[in-house]
């Protein structure tokens, strides 16, 4: 493949970055900064379709970072050091720089281009990681407002090898309550070795609702027969309180059916 250099005639009276400068914005910025960096230097070259093109995977790629470290977080199994995403897309913003832009940055400077200086890197590189934890928390916030534990349940506990759930309110029903209904779950077989699970309970005088949060309905017969069954065994072993059981799908406001 037939190396490409900038020719004299070619110099932009733009500046571009170099490629230790937009290693380092990367890795302080996110992906989002290593994509304005590259473009910004596509544009010096005069290859506009590669700015736009550089903008359009900068973007993909950081959704996809944005939802792997997403799951990475909810992983417990295996802990995974936070600084490995930051190393990861830094070398990959590396290797693309090296690949498509290597020969160019050389043959700019060599001519004579300009560069800009390691302030206006720092300062986009900070600007880059205020945007990013803006949309981190902006999608935290819209995650969390929509869970019910937010709305009802400021308080959770987890039980047994899964770490199975109850969301709860302890100002409305004591520890030891959430306890002995764990211990109820437990007896059913609600609460296993094999999969975690998750249930909202509220305290409603004598009452105490159980929601259950589904995400997809196959068969709804038989889900409501199971949900019927448990219900019973579950005030077998909880006789003092009328248990009720609430299935709701995807969010606690959107309730499918009620079991008493």
């Amino acid at each position: 493949m037939e190396e490409e250099f900038i020719s004299e005639e070619q110099i932009s009276t733009g500046k571009i970055y170099k490629d230790k400068a937009i290693y380092v914005a990367t890795f302080l910025g996110g992906p989002l900064v290593a994509g304005y960096l590259i473009a910004n230097n596509f544009k010096v070259f005069n290859d506009q379709g590669k700015v736009k093109k550089t903008w359009i995977y900068t973007i993909i790629a950081t959704i996809i970072i944005f939802i792997g470290a997403y799951f990475l977080s909810n992983f417990d199994k295996i802990p995974i050091p936070r600084i490995l995403l930051p190393l990861i897309y830094t070398a990959i913003a590396s290797s693309l720089v090296k690949s498509y832009q290597g020969e160019k940055i050389n043959s700019f400077l060599d001519s004579g281009g300009l560069t800009y200086g390691w302030w206006r890197t720092i300062l986009i590189s900070i600007i880059g990681l205020v945007v990013t934890l803006g949309f981190v928390l902006l999608i935290a916030f819209s995650t969390t407002f929509f869970t019910p534990r937010l709305k009802s349940y400021s308080d959770v506990k987890s039980y047994g090898a899964t770490k199975s759930e109850i969301y709860f309110n302890n100002k409305k029903i004591s520890d030891n309550e959430i306890d002995k209904i764990a211990m109820a779950f437990t007896k059913t077989g609600f609460f296993n070795n094999k999969q975690k699970k998750a249930a909202y309970v509220k305290k409603d005088g004598n009452d105490i609702d159980i929601s259950l949060v589904v995400k997809t309905i196959e068969n709804k017969n038989r889900l409501f027969s199971g949900i019927a069954t448990f219900r019973d065994q579950l005030q077998g072993l909880l006789p003092k309180h009328k248990i009720v059981i609430i299935i709701v799908k995807d969010n606690i406001d959107n309730v499918i059916k009620r079991f008493e």
